[in-house]
């Protein structure tokens, strides 16, 4: 390394000119054997329990931490998860808004140094967050990834109506849905689910604003998704709503594919359209076995092999450094 690069002591080489603030990483990056990097994770709808972030996933909303960390422990050093009343309140609740900001942000009010990854109406109140500018992102060292996102809102308001009320002629499995995800209270739907609703006109430029800010987007189109317990559950939720397009069973692609990146198949790709549904964005019920359905093998190919590849002649140089540094000490 030193004699491609030259040492520090000569003050025209990248190793020179590596701020203090990545010497100072590099020291964590010793210690922890991985890229230094804070995550942090933003629920979306459902969430019931209202308490102070968390650095495991208690709930298991993610799929709990031994699922998750098999994709985010190569460039993760740390974890915060929140808990919000994702129920009762809309995305674009003030509370609920500046929550979300505040965490990202670790309380600076600008998320930097931090992949943020937001599912379902926990994309819609971080970007409601940054539109409103109750906080603020910094695209050259901070990645937001976003999870079947419904920008636009959805269409299953209405649905969810005859499932909180009752319906009798509804698949019975929609009532075990309707538990897990907390759709209902007191024969009525939760006001988190009905701000879905896509009339709503605050949802108008939500989505062409969000868009340049965000570093990769997962978006589902199969309501069965990798096979779960919830595969059953949103097939017939889907097919209650008759969605006129592909779907997750909850969200329209439509709503979730954002207007100018294009998607692929292939989940290595930062803009990635795969068949999985709602709950799979989560990655909570890991990858499926079909080739199009792997939500955790994207999350840690965006999340690391894209990262790594914007590295600068500076970071590069360290990380070398680094990497030798612990090939000497094993």
């Amino acid at each position: 390394i030193n004699a491609e690069y030259g040492d520090s002591a000569n003050q025209n080489t990248p190793m020179a000119r590596c701020p203090q603030m990545l010497l100072a990483t590099l020291a964590v990056l010793a210690a922890t054997q991985t890229h230094a990097i804070r995550c942090v994770f933003l629920h979306g709808a459902g969430g019931h329990t209202v308490a102070p972030p968390t650095t495991t996933d208690t709930e298991s909303y993610w799929g709990g931490m031994e699922k998750l960390t098999k994709w985010t422990s190569r460039f993760c050093t740390s974890y915060e998860f929140n808990h919000d009343d994702t129920s009762d309140y809309g995305w674009t609740n003030t509370t609920l808004v500046s929550n979300y900001c505040e965490l990202a942000s670790g309380g600076t009010g600008v998320i930097e140094d931090t992949i943020v990854v937001t599912h379902s109406m926990g994309n819609s109140i971080l970007g409601q967050g940054l539109r409103t500018k109750t906080c603020a992102i910094n695209t050259d060292n901070a990645y937001w990834i976003t999870a079947s996102a419904p920008w636009a809102g959805s269409m299953i308001a209405n649905t969810l109506a005859g499932v909180c009320d009752g319906n009798s002629s509804l698949p019975a499995v929609l009532g075990w849905l309707a538990t897990a995800m907390n759709y209902c209270v007191d024969h009525r739907v939760r006001d988190g689910y009905l701000s879905l609703e896509p009339t709503d006109p605050r949802y108008k430029g939500l989505p062409e604003f969000v868009e340049k800010l965000i570093w990769a987007s997962i978006c589902g189109k199969s309501d069965v998704g990798v096979l779960s317990p919830y595969s059953a559950a949103f097939e017939a939720l889907a097919a209650v709503t008759k969605f006129p397009e592909p779907n997750d069973g909850m969200v329209p692609q439509s709503s979730c594919l954002l207007p100018s990146p294009s998607y692929t198949a292939n989940d290595t790709d930062l803009f990635y359209l795969a068949d999985i549904n709602h709950a799979d964005g989560t990655m909570r019920n890991g990858d499926g076995f079909f080739g199009n359905d792997s939500p955790g093998k994207w999350l840690e190919a965006v999340s690391y092999t894209h990262l790594r590849a914007h590295e600068t002649p500076e970071h590069l140089v360290c990380r070398l450094l680094l990497e030798k540094k612990k090939h000497i000490q094993h």
